[in-house]
């Protein structure tokens, strides 16, 4: 009887139709499928996190190394060199810092020429990361540098001995202080310049 029953359901023949019970997810599947859920994105946040703080970590490098250049060029060529911090580039590159030869003839003082980069031989122009997001971009409020009689300025400026100054009509004003951040919205670093001997330091 059990045998002729197997085949007539094999062969299409109706027979009686064992239905199962409908099925949900429990309260406890749930709460053990957020909780793996809430494991991987954690797992995954310090990823994220670290990459976007070796990026701020490299624009900073890359200011630093252009503030450097400035100095070490108007060391070796005998002639002041200056860069100037964009921060309120408007076009939405998040900023930018140039390193030029100064003109000190002029008033209040000239950009004789953009200098290339050593490497490269383009013009020293560094755009900070902004087109990926988070933005990386300039968050100084004001400008980054201050001077005893001359004010603040986003132009900072090395004489022919590496120090830090800002010629105005002919006149070499002294670096009171030089702080430069650069970051995102959750993540910065601090490239400073030394009022004493123009030293750069990243912190």
């Amino acid at each position: 009887m059990k045998s002729a029953r197997l085949k007539q359901y094999a062969c299409g023949g109706t027979g009686p139709v064992v239905r199962r019970a409908d099925t949900g997810f429990t309260l406890l599947e749930l709460l053990i499928a957020i909780a793996i859920l809430a494991l991987v994105a954690a797992a995954a946040m310090p990823g994220l996190a670290s990459n976007n703080q070796a990026r701020v970590d490299l624009a900073a490098g890359q200011v630093a190394t252009a503030l450097r250049f400035a100095r070490s060029e108007a060391i070796r060529t005998g002639v002041a060199h200056g860069i100037v911090v964009d921060h309120d580039d408007s076009d939405a590159t998040g900023g930018d810092i140039v390193v030029y030869q100064l003109d000190t003839g002029a008033s209040p003082f000239g950009i004789d020429h953009v200098v290339n980069q050593p490497v490269t031989k383009q013009p020293y122009d560094v755009l900070l990361d902004a087109a990926k997001s988070p933005s990386i971009i300039f968050r100084n409020s004001t400008p980054a540098f201050t001077f005893d009689t001359a004010g603040s300025s986003q132009h900072l400026h090395f004489d022919p001995m590496g120090r830090p100054v800002y010629y105005l009509n002919g006149a070499a004003n002294r670096l009171l202080g030089g702080t430069i951040q650069i970051g995102d919205a959750s993540y910065s670093r601090t490239v400073t310049v030394s009022p004493l001997n123009g030293q750069v330091a990243v912190q």
